[in-house]
């Protein structure tokens, strides 16, 4: 094959998926997705598990850079922390 024709190609291939934008979606109607979300999870008998951690596991793991919005099930406080402001705070609950 052609060296020249080789780097077209790819140039070509690498440019096409700029304008592409991708959903996903896990559960009962994996083909009726919401056009206004990036990823839907839906089902009648399953939940969503995020990561349980101690308040001494979040601070090893998230040391620098935690974006805004992070989410974990803390079991030390027995609740959801949303990082927001440069602190973990509960969320919906008395803690």
């Amino acid at each position: 094959m052609n060296t020249k024709f080789t780097y077209v190609l790819v140039i070509t291939f690498l440019l096409t998926g700029l304008g592409l934008s991708a959903q996903a979606k896990l559960g009962d109607n994996p083909t009726d997705v919401n056009p206004n979300v990036l990823l839907e999870l839906e089902s009648s008998d399953k939940g969503l598990l995020i990561p349980r951690l101690t308040d001494a596991q979040r601070d090893s793991a998230f040391t620098s850079n935690v974006p805004e919005g992070l989410l974990i099930y803390n079991t030390t406080a027995d609740c959801l922390q949303l990082y927001s402001s440069n602190s973990w705070n509960c969320i919906g609950g008395t803690t």
